[in-house]
């Protein structure tokens, strides 16, 4: 035995990180019946979850066991619940032992971690592949996803041992029978081959048959090619050991354990092998005929130590390394509306955001399917947009929505995918806005009015003389605009000033903008401008409000029927009165102060035309 210690070697791998996913791993490993050493076995179990030789590590999602006698079943699942990463419980999948199986050879034993995978009971099926042996093929389905789509089958085999034409054609039975029922299965199925052969050669018959023709047959990452020889040394799987007691020697020099997916699992669409992603774990090439653990193991190069490690394991637990394999998980599909506003008004157009995510959980991209999308809209709603988005990534697209009229705005957006296995298929967005009318901005609390004039006495000439104008939000409800008051101008009168008393927005209440006239003014007349602003929400707009002052009195016109102060009743006031006729409220057109611009007023104006 070599003298490396396996408990250090089991505190190396326990303290390589492993992230939760849900990007599928699957182990294959031959555990001789557990007849090697337990707590090697253990460390082996761990040291896959942690294996980052692709690039990232994962927890195994599936491990298929050949040669499990049926009483170790307890034992063996212990191990592997003891080996798991936080996060991460595993159970053992429908066993069968077929009562001879335990003195020939052993039974298939399948465990898979329950966050990620499920069996589906009614598709697992024993298939005899001769001299005592069963292969078993179980149905498996992706947790989250579509249970009547992500589904695939796996078969775990262990076929007739040694050399011979005898044995190659038990092994050749054995292929056939497992063709067969994979073949009876719709073309194109998703499933894929795993175990113990014991081919010697890529020429041999049941490695051939496994690979020709049919529905599904099995696709060879490495080709088809010749295993033979020290070039092809990192292909072997057995045995990492020279020597033989309980567990047999020999030395690597032999690929019996296969990983053969079926043509669906290598598409690249769905559940499918990630390239280059399958490997003779802790096997380095550079072993070829002798221990896995001879002087250094190079397979992570850049930590000697860790692949030391890991070779010891190997070397005591069992006769054949694991063979692990990578697969993508179909995309997933969430889809959202992002930066919606709150409101709009009357006549808005905006853009609405489209964001659809590839929620795939996969630590790398090609962990997850690429989702392909398209989307509708109907409503009030205008566009179309599609994508292709690679799994943990979002796409944004825009769509143009309108608000014609008050009530809402409202659309409803479907975006579907046609990835393969992907879930949902399709994904239904509502969108409502409310739309509210445009404010009202008015100088009358009773009615719209945008001009107006204002009488403003000077009591003292000597003193300042200040007055509000007030302003109303006409007619306002909740599903109107606010309004505010924003610059406020004076284009006459020039020593005379003007502020917004009221800050914020203006519904059921009043605004105000404060005039003051100084002491000593001889400004005869001031028109003071007053824009008013919407709620900052798309579709706001401004108004103009306009107010006509005219003091009177210590100052100002000395002739009230005189509204334009010019000296003389004349056309001009005709006109004034006439534009602010029936307007209610103090105004300089209301010369007989009754509260509304009418009859009396021009009769007074009459009276004193030409003066």
């Amino acid at each position: 035995m070599n003298p490396r210690s396996f408990a250090m070697a089991l505190a190396a791998t326990a303290g390589c990180a492993v992230s939760a996913t849900a990007q599928m791993r699957v182990v294959s490993w031959n555990v001789a019946k557990m007849v090697g050493d337990h707590v090697a076995i253990e460390a082996v179990l761990a040291a896959a979850h942690a294996d980052d030789k692709p690039g990232f590590a994962v927890p195994v999602d599936v491990f298929a066991f050949q040669e499990v006698a049926e009483d170790m079943t307890t034992q063996l699942l212990a191990a592997v619940q003891a080996a798991a990463p936080a996060g991460s419980t595993y159970a053992m999948a429908t066993f069968t032992s077929m009562g001879i199986e335990d003195w020939a050879g052993g039974a298939q034993c399948l465990m898979y971690r329950t966050q990620s995978i499920a069996e589906v009971t009614s598709g697992h099926v024993d298939i005899s592949t001769g001299a005592s042996r069963y292969s078993d093929r179980w149905q498996l389905r992706l947790v989250g996803y579509d249970s009547n789509v992500a589904r695939f089958y796996l078969y775990s085999s262990h076929l007739k041992a040694s050399i011979g034409s005898s044995n190659e054609d038990a092994r050749l039975a054995g292929a056939t029978a497992l063709r067969n029922n994979g073949d009876a299965l719709a073309a194109n199925t998703h499933l894929v081959f795993v175990g113990d052969y014991n081919v010697y050669s890529h020429e041999e018959p049941a490695f051939s048959r496994m690979l020709e023709g049919g529905n599904n047959p099995g696709v060879d990452s490495y080709g088809g090619g010749s295993w033979a020889g020290v070039g092809n040394a990192i292909k072997h799987t057995q045995s990492p050991r020279l020597t033989t007691d309980v567990l047999v020697g020999g030395g690597m020099d032999d690929r019996f354990d296969l990983h053969l997916p079926g043509p669906a699992m290598v598409d690249g669409a769905g559940i499918s092998l990630i390239s280059g992603s399958m490997r003779a774990f802790g096997n380095d090439g550079q072993h070829f005929n002798t221990n896995i653990n001879d002087g250094n193991n190079t397979y992570y190069p850049t930590n000697i130590a860790r692949s030391n490690a890991l070779a010891d394991d190997l070397w005591a637990a069992s006769d054949h390394v694991p063979v692990i394999a990578d697969y993508q998980v179909p995309a997933r599909l969430l889809a959202s509306v992002v930066g919606l506003p709150a409101k709009l008004i009357e006549g808005a157009a905006i853009l609405v955001t489209l964001r659809v995510t590839n929620a795939a959980n996969a630590v790398v991209p090609q962990g997850g399917d690429e989702l392909i999308w398209i989307s509708n809209v109907t409503g009030n709603l205008q566009g179309s947009w599609s994508g292709n988005t690679p799994a943990g990534s979002s796409n944004d697209g825009y769509f143009e929505l309108f608000a014609p009229t008050p009530g809402a705005a409202y659309g409803t957006i479907v975006i579907q995918t046609n990835s393969q296995m992907a879930f949902p298929t399709t994904a239904v967005l509502e969108v409502q806005v409310p739309v509210l009318r445009h404010s009202h901005p008015s100088l009358d609390s009773a009615s719209i009015v945008t001009a107006d004039a204002a009488k403003v006495e000077i009591i003292d000439p000597s003193m300042p003389t200040v007055f509000d104008i007030p302003i109303w939000n006409n007619g306002w409800t909740p599903l109107q605009s606010g309004a505010s008051i924003g610059s406020v101008s004076l284009d006459t009168g020039t020593d005379w000033s003007a502020a917004a008393v009221t800050s914020g927005l203006i519904t059921s209440g009043t605004g105000t903008v404060r005039v003051t006239i100084p002491a000593g003014s001889d400004a005869e007349q001031g028109t003071l401008r007053i824009t008013m602003n919407e709620e900052q929400i798309p579709g706001a707009t401004s108004s103009m409000l306009t107010v006509s002052i005219t003091p009177s009195g210590g100052g100002g016109c000395p002739n009230p029927a005189d509204l334009d102060c010019d000296g003389t009743v004349a056309g001009g006031d005709l006109a004034l009165l006439l534009a602010n006729w029936g307007t209610t409220g103090a105004g300089p057109a209301d010369i007989d102060g009754d509260g509304i611009v009418s009859g009396g007023d021009l009769a007074l104006m009459l009276a004193a035309w030409g003066t």
